[in-house]
């Protein structure tokens, strides 16, 4: 990849990257090793009528940022599994005005990971390559990864969130949903705790110091308890304490407070002077 004046030029294949120079695979610096390093690296091989990702060395060019700042920092946001890619009950057919899925139970369709964890796993692994790559032309690179779909794979593994989203009680088992029934977008829920994990990522704040009266969680709908499981979540995803509470302790921690909460407001009206 090359940087000019005026715009960024690279060439497709570079895409596919493993690192090292010439014919080395592995060292710093190089963008196309080889073909076999661009297979290793995810690229389809050139075939015999010379087609593939890693014959392909199309040179693309990016216009110059006139906006840039040097002192811009860039985030990756790794996003969460999709059951639709791990466990969909049939093939799919979406509302174009709702957005709502329906499922063909008659019609399978393949099962490209095995579970949640599996494709979490490769997901954070490409985030990371493209984190390490994105330096190498010079630039500041990438300030750092947003771990949003491991926050996702926390609070599904920690029981507080629903693991299978086609499940018979998926919707009555008393979990957080946190995938919308397209099995691809976040829910209510799932957009919440991407948006603190934002949050916390961005600022370096602990995202649980919202608590059970934040605004945003009660304009979408979400309970107090639900705040403050997704905030526990989030935060500790991101290192601010060592575990995430079991849902029903934290259920009452939540009480507790909305209870407190209440009886402040009443004080207060109480001291309230009257007409």
């Amino acid at each position: 990849m090359n940087n000019r004046t005026n715009d960024t030029q690279y060439r497709e294949r570079n895409m596919y990257y493993l690192g090292g120079t010439g014919n080395n695979v592995g060292g710093p610096g190089g963008q196309y090793a080889n073909e076999a390093a661009c297979v290793a690296a995810g690229g389809t091989p050139t075939d015999a009528e010379g087609s593939g990702s890693c014959a392909n060395n199309t040179l693309r060019t990016i216009p110059n940022n006139t906006n840039f700042r040097a002192e811009t920092e860039i985030y990756l946001q790794q996003t969460w599994a999709r059951p639709n890619l791990i466990n969909a009950p049939g093939a799919t057919t979406i509302n174009g005005v709702t957005g709502n899925a329906t499922y063909d139970t008659t019609r399978p369709v393949p099962s490209y990971f095995a579970t949640l964890e599996a494709m979490t796993s490769e997901m954070t692994s490409a985030m990371t390559d493209v984190a390490n790559f994105a330096d190498d032309d010079g630039t500041s690179g990438i300030k750092g990864i947003i771990p949003v779909g491991q926050a996702f794979l926390t609070a599904v593994q920690s029981g507080l969130a629903t693991r299978n989203m086609y499940a018979a009680d998926a919707l009555t088992d008393e979990l957080i949903d946190l995938w919308f029934n397209d099995g691809t977008h976040a829910s209510v829920a799932g957009s919440y705790l991407s948006a603190l994990t934002n949050f916390g990522s961005i600022t370096g704040l602990d995202p649980a110091m919202f608590g059970t009266g934040e605004r945003a969680a009660r304009d979408l709908g979400l309970s107090a308890n639900e705040a403050v499981l997704l905030q526990s979540v989030a935060s500790f995803q991101l290192g601010f304490r060592n575990s995430v509470p079991e849902p029903g302790s934290l259920a009452l921690v939540a009480l507790a407070l909305l209870g407190m909460v209440g009886l402040q407001r009443h004080a207060a009206l109480a001291k309230a002077p009257r007409a």
